[in-house]
């Protein structure tokens, strides 16, 4: 009994191990143009994939500080990365 058990452990391991190493992952970004032909090639190759929407909204507060920060630069109020590096070495607490 237990030389079955050892092979039937080792028989679904194979058949697992097949499962996951037989699989390869894609990920492409077609144009909008694209995007249905690429959907067609691969339903007629009965290639299973999913599709993910991509909608990038960003907070109104994240809106508010970008267009905060453009004006700060066009108005003048920045720093150059040597400046602000200074300033972070300056402020650390020792």
């Amino acid at each position: 009994m237990p030389n079955l058990f050892r092979h039937l452990k080792w028989t679904v391991f194979e058949l697992i191990k097949s499962l996951y190493l037989s699989m390869s992952t894609f990920v492409v970004y077609p144009t909008a143009e694209q995007e249905k032909a690429v959907e067609d090639f691969l339903e007629s190759q009965n290639v299973s994939f999913d599709k993910e929407e991509e909608s990038v909204e960003l907070p109104q507060h994240v809106l508010d500080g970008i267009k905060r920060g453009q004006e700060d630069f066009k108005a003048g109020r920045f720093i150059s990365y040597e400046e602000f590096k200074k300033r972070q070495v300056y402020s650390k607490p020792l």
